[in-house]
């Protein structure tokens, strides 16, 4: 059916005529993460790891089941990868190109509202695989939560790291123990500076969020935590964590909540002084361990524009 516009024969579209999804949702620290648009549905990731060289990266390919929301004449995926070999969307080749941490894609024909569509990005590089866990299939409720994401995945990257005997090269200290002690030793220079693990001091960009106490602070919180209550227990609250949690977004209080029911103790103030705190608590089982002063006031204020101490772990 056509329809005649101010003299032109235009065709009519169910649900309005195609347009680009919107670049963000419009969160009030950061409007351009998420995607408007459509609604993803599922994550499929399938992932290709060289086992006789585990320095290599590891490449795959991502694969999104999403229903549109409105016809879409292209849209946007949050990709902090590395590179992009090809698009394909419902099967066919897409146009894509990076702007910063969003690819645009422009489908071959575009989507109808309410339909399903699927995405696949292949030759997607990434060594942050903990992340479809921590952050993906369990997201963080408020975003001064993200040490829920980062802090996990900081955990599991060094625990594969150390498993596969790539330790020092990959951190520059000979194991686990060294590698917290020194982010224990840290850790009051970092709460003065960035706010603690759980509540950044300010959002006035991205790195102020995702920042090193969100990474190492929050692993380093993990540790503690394991020394707590112990290894077997340890590992029965992160499998009841993203088993119970999938698919959902959850906050802080809830982590502490699960951590004290498998535990069979009260960890709030525990976790409440390791994620709120402004100092950083004695570590379990380590109280030989020291933490390094913070700069004075006026020295901090003259460095407090200076770029972010480098962490041993690398950023998402």
């Amino acid at each position: 059916m056509l329809v005649a516009t101010a003299g032109v024969v235009a065709p009519a579209y169910a649900g309005g005529a195609p347009a680009p999804g919107s670049a963000g949702l419009g969160d009030r620290l950061y409007p351009l993460l998420g995607n408007g648009g459509y609604d993803v549905q599922d994550y499929n990731l399938r992932v290709l790891y060289p086992r006789k060289d585990p320095k290599q990266t590891v490449t795959g390919t991502v694969t999104i089941t999403a229903v549109a929301t409105q016809n879409l004449s292209r849209f946007n995926l949050d990709f902090g990868g590395d590179s992009i070999g090809r698009v394909k969307v419902n099967g066919s080749a897409a146009a894509f190109a990076r702007d910063g941490d969003e690819l645009v894609i422009t489908p071959r024909h575009y989507l109808k509202r309410g339909k399903r569509f699927s995405v696949t990005v292949s030759d997607y590089k990434s060594h942050e695989l903990a992340h479809m866990w921590f952050g993906d299939s369990v997201a963080p409720r408020p975003w001064s939560d993200v040490w829920q994401s980062e802090g996990h995945a900081t955990w599991y990257k060094l625990l594969y790291a150390a498993e596969t005997g790539i330790f020092q090269q990959y951190t520059g200290t000979p194991n686990r123990e060294a590698y917290f002690k020194a982010a224990y030793a840290r850790g009051d220079i970092y709460r003065t500076r960035y706010g603690p693990v759980a509540r950044p001091l300010r959002a006035d960009v991205i790195w102020d969020v995702f920042n090193p106490n969100v990474y190492d602070g929050g692993a380093l919180a993990l540790y503690a935590l394991q020394q707590r209550i112990g290894v077997r227990k340890f590992e029965t609250l992160e499998r009841a964590w993203v088993t119970q949690n999938r698919g959902k977004s959850v906050s802080t209080q809830d982590f502490i909540a699960l951590a004290s029911r498998v535990s069979g103790q009260n960890l709030r103030g525990f976790l409440n002084d390791w994620l709120y705190g402004t100092k950083t608590p004695p570590m379990p089982g380590h109280p030989d361990w020291t933490v390094t002063p913070p700069p004075a006031p006026s020295s901090a204020a003259a460095t407090s524009s200076a770029p972010a101490a480098k962490t041993l772990v690398s950023r998402r």
